[in-house]
Formats: C-alpha cells, sequence, structure tokens
C-alpha cells in the first residue's frame, strides 16, 4: 500500500470522527425542524461516504469488496437502529403498531444485499457483476424519478380556506319536523368520534336519551370535527350551524384549544401567537408538501410521526415537567368561548358547557397498553433536533384541569349550564382509547351526563349571567 493512500485513508476517517452531525446541525438551523433534519443526514451521509472512502483507501484491493460489504452493514445498521429506537403512537406489537412491524421488516432487506453480491461475484466474477449491479441501480434511480414526478404533478393537499379542516355536517333546507328539543353538538374529534360506530358516539347517544325521556322525538346534530378548537366552533355557528335553529347548543372543548399553545414541528410553523394561526393541524401538508421519500413513509406507516422524526425518538423525546403558564392558550380559549355562548344565547338557545375527561389520571397499569400520547404527539418542542421535550402525564393533567376550569367559570360568567363529564369520568381507563377519545362505554358515560344537565335545565329557568369577564 503506497504512503499516499494510507494519507488519504486516514485523513477522511479522521474527518468523519470529527464532522460531528449533531453540534454542527444545531448550530446551523437551530429552530428550524426541515431545515435541521436535512442538515442532519446531509452530514450523516458525508460521514458515511468519508468513512467508506477511507477505508476502502486502508484495505488491500484484492479485499476491497468484502470489507466494503461489512462496511455498508455496520453503516445500515446505524441508520435502522433508528427506526427500531422508536415507539408508535398506538403501539400492538410491543413498541409499534402492526403497520411499523412491517415498516422494519422490509428496511431489514439491505442486510441481505452484501451476502447477495458475494454470490453474485462467485458466479460472474467482479467485471460481470459490476455490469450487473449497474442497470439495476439505474433503473431503481429512474423508477424513483419517475414516480417523484409524478408525485409532484399530481399530488394535491386539500384543505378549507378558512377552517383548516372542512366541516362535514350539512344544514338542511329546512329544520322543521323536530317534535321534540332540537339540540346541536359542537367540539373536535371527541364529539364527532369516526373510529366509533355512528350509533356509539355520544351525540346518538344522547338523541337516543333525551327521546326516551322528552316529549317527541329529539334530534342531535353531531357538529363535532376533528382538529376542532373554540376558534373553529365560533366561527362555524356564527356563519353555518345557526341555522338549525336548535334549542340546546353543547360545547365540549378543551384539548385541541390546549395544544394550540404549542409549537410542534411536524404540525406548526413559526412561533405562538394567539390567533393560533401558528397551529397548522392536520393542514400542515399544504403549508409544508411533504417530499416524495417522506410521503412513502406516511403512506406505509400511517398514523406515526414523521420519518424524521421518528429516527431515535426513544432517545431524542424527553417528557418534562411544564407549568400551566407555559401553555398561553388559556386566555385566548376563556374569550372564545365566552363570545360563543354570548352569541348562542343571543339566539335564544340554551348553552352546556362539557368539561372534558381525559386518561391522565389512571394508573399506568390500567391503560391496556395504550398509553397517553397527544403531549408527545401535539405540543414536542421544536428548538433543537437532538432532544426534544413535550409535556409529561402530570403536567397534561394539571393542564386540562386549569383549561375545565375556564369552562366552569365561561359558564357562572355567561349563565351556561355545566355538564362536569371530568369528575365523573376523569382517570378511568377502560372508558378511554387515548387520552381523551372515548371506547363505546365511554361515550355513552358522556351522552348520560350530558342527558342529565339538559333534563335539569329544561325543568326551570335558564341561569342568569353574572356578568364577569371571561377569565
Amino acid at each position: 500500500m503506497s504512503p499516499r493512500r494510507r494519507v488519504w485513508g486516514w485523513s477522511l476517517l479522521g474527518a468523519a470522527l470529527l464532522l460531528n452531525p449533531w453540534t454542527v446541525a444545531w448550530a446551523a438551523v437551530p429552530d428550524g425542524h426541515l431545515g435541521s433534519a436535512v442538515a442532519v443526514v446531509g452530514i450523516l451521509l458525508a460521514q458515511a461516504a468519508a468513512v467508506v472512502a477511507g477505508t476502502l483507501c486502508l484495505v488491500e484491493r484484492a479485499n476491497r469488496w468484502k470489507a466494503g460489504g461489512w462496511l455498508f452493514a455496520a453503516l445500515w445498521a446505524v441508520f435502522y437502529a433508528g427506526w427500531v429506537l422508536h415507539r408508535s403512537v398506538q403501539p400492538t406489537i410491543g413498541w409499534y403498531s402492526l403497520e411499523y412491524v412491517v415498516f422494519l421488516a422490509v428496511m431489514a432487506l439491505p442486510f441481505v444485499f452484501p451476502l447477495a453480491i458475494g454470490a453474485m461475484r462467485s458466479r460472474l466474477g467482479t467485471r460481470g457483476t459490476t455490469l450487473a449491479l449497474v442497470p439495476v441501480g439505474l433503473f431503481v434511480l429512474a423508477l424513483y424519478l419517475v414516480g417523484a414526478a409524478w408525485y409532484g404533478f399530481v399530488r394535491e393537499q386539500r384543505f378549507d380556506p378558512f377552517l383548516q379542516y372542512p366541516t362535514v355536517l350539512t344544514v338542511p333546507d329546512s329544520v322543521a319536523g323536530v317534535d321534540g328539543l332540537s339540540v346541536l353538538a359542537l367540539g373536535g374529534s371527541t364529539t364527532e368520534n369516526r373510529p366509533l360506530q355512528p350509533e356509539d358516539r355520544y351525540p346518538a347517544l344522547l338523541e337516543d336519551m333525551l327521546s326516551e325521556e322528552l316529549p317527541g322525538e329529539s334530534r342531535v346534530w353531531n357538529a363535532g370535527r376533528a382538529w376542532y378548537t373554540t376558534r373553529h366552533s365560533l366561527s362555524t355557528y356564527t356563519d353555518y350551524y345557526h341555522r338549525l335553529e336548535p334549542n340546546v347548543v353543547v360545547i365540549m372543548h378543551a384539548i385541541n384549544d390546549l395544544y394550540r399553545s404549542c409549537t410542534p414541528p411536524a404540525f406548526s410553523l413559526g412561533a405562538y401567537n394567539d390567533r393560533w394561526t401558528h397551529y397548522y393541524g392536520a393542514s400542515i401538508r399544504g403549508a409544508r408538501p411533504r417530499p416524495f421519500w417522506a410521503w412513502g413513509f406516511d403512506m406505509a406507516v400511517p398514523g406515526e410521526t414523521d420519518a424524521v422524526e421518528a429516527w431515535y425518538s426513544v432517545l431524542r423525546h424527553r417528557p418534562a415537567p411544564v407549568p400551566i403558564a407555559a401553555f398561553e392558550s388559556r386566555g385566548q380559549f376563556a374569550r372564545n368561548l365566552a363570545r360563543l355562548v354570548d352569541i348562542v344565547r343571543r339566539d335564544g338557545a340554551r348553552v352546556v358547557l362539557v368539561t372534558q375527561p381525559t386518561a391522565y389520571a389512571a394508573a399506568e397499569a390500567e391503560l391496556r397498553g395504550f398509553g397517553p400520547s397527544m403531549g408527545h404527539r401535539f405540543c414536542l418542542s421544536r428548538d433543537d433536533y437532538l432532544i426534544r421535550t413535550y409535556p409529561d402525564n402530570a403536567s397534561m393533567r394539571a393542564a386540562m384541569a386549569s383549561y375545565n376550569e375556564v369552562v366552569s367559570e365561561v359558564a357562572e360568567c355567561r349563565g351556561a349550564i355545566v355538564a362536569d363529564a371530568a369528575s365523573e369520568l376523569d382517570g378511568r381507563a377502560d372508558l378511554f382509547t387515548d387520552d381523551v377519545h372515548y371506547t363505546p362505554s365511554g361515550g355513552a358515560a358522556v351522552a348520560r351526563v350530558v342527558a342529565d344537565a339538559i333534563l335539569a335545565s329544561v325543568a326551570t329557568d335558564p341561569p342568569e349571567p353574572l356578568g364577569c369577564r371571561a377569565p
């Protein structure tokens, strides 16, 4: 081996060791999710290239293929370990969802490549193997480029230009024909609750209960929508749903408004603001379109964090205590809710405000493997790619209690009725599928609490507002 090759080899290996990807990426782009991720991946690839080139310089020609195979396996093991050290949002097999297990199995296939290439060399020789692999590589590259071009031309991210996520309830041309109580249920995904069958969702069960216990056939309109906050309900009611002319409007909000305080890299852009325009939620793919390879990850493993955030997430993402004051959306939540109550009451309807129950008070052993995850998923910090923090369960529990206090205070100030579902259901793990969404039993329990509040209210005059300011 010539001295020149030896110098080049050790120089490249030294450069790879000195090029610390975490430090360089963090220093270059401390507050940019995509920029920081690209920097980290780019530096890792540069390190890998330097290691490969340096190793090949230090290995004799006859052993280069074998050394290259071992080196490839070692480098791939580093990348693969990053995906292994991830915990799915809804695990079913150990740490992982079924889709993620399949993803890990597919991503393990490159470990076979060195053995396959070795077998080809023994049969075809070095030259024949090279001639066989080059067309295959070019074909794969062309396939990826064609797929990326197709994706760029046809991919659309449809979202509501005003609400981010479109409404699903259509107001009929006429609302005549309801001879019982007409109830409008506003809220987020805990009201919509699409994973449950329509008849198991709390508004449908509420309709059955009211029809059984009041004269006539009551009608409950389910206007809940995933991702919706008090700001969405304020807009949809004043612009559209008021046309239903309900006798009672039931409002259940808290969790979605709470995590508008956060700036997670997967769902937001920029710093917090009181208009909540930093939080794109379901429309984030329109604000920040996905590259082709990331879209492929999303299709293969639906419901997971993106491929970049999943990488070594068990080591990088850490729960931490967060004070109530850090949840800055609390004040705007109160103002939105008070304004909505005022408008509904001015239209002549009674208002029932529901405190939102959660599973945060449940013991870990009772959670049947799901474990609360919304703090992690929707409140992950964005200030450092290497270590990201999110509110621990105690912080989320305290924050939800604080937001439910706002609900009670607004009800007292504005003359609304409180259905205290939180005090009835909090911590009962058998009623939840995750932090806040219900099992069929949970939906029935919420419906019962709300029905009791409505039945008590229709027998008396509505409470008079105290006229105090929203908290």
